[in-house]
């Protein structure tokens, strides 16, 4: 009887064990901050908007016209949840950019904000354009 009442013991001390790791193991998942989120939308849309051109030889004159890029985050929202700003020529150049947290021009730090400029010269383009952080 001992040895029975020893391993339904030692069967919680382990069932305990588990569960107590789990929930440390959660402390240590990470938020993706905001910031980095736009910046990851700004990249895949442009990816996007490099797929249509090279399609169609133009570029998109709404994003609506852009196509999904399987197991990408193909969002057009910014980290802070709201729709990225969209301009296009509708020829070869299209303008990308996020308010930041504080959803106005300008600003510093979180809410300073990003931009990304894609400008279409060929096909299959080796350098995507680098998103630029507008501000102080």
């Amino acid at each position: 009887m001992n040895t029975r009442r020893s391993s339904t013991r030692n069967a919680s001390v382990f069932a305990f064990a588990i569960l107590l790791s789990t929930a440390s193991c959660s402390w240590f998942v990470t938020v993706i901050p905001p910031r980095n989120t736009t910046e990851t939308r700004l990249h895949v849309t442009c990816d996007r908007i490099q797929s249509f051109w090279d399609q169609h030889g133009r570029m998109p004159t709404t994003p609506d016209e852009l196509p999904i890029i399987e197991n990408r985050d193909c969002s057009m929202k910014d980290g802070w949840g709201r729709q990225l700003n969209w301009d296009s020529n509708g020829a070869d150049r299209v303008r990308l950019w996020s308010l930041g947290r504080d959803g106005i021009p300008g600003g510093s730090g979180e809410d300073a904000d990003q931009e990304i400029v894609f400008i279409g010269k060929e096909e299959d383009q080796n350098e995507p354009p680098a998103v630029e952080t507008i501000g102080n």
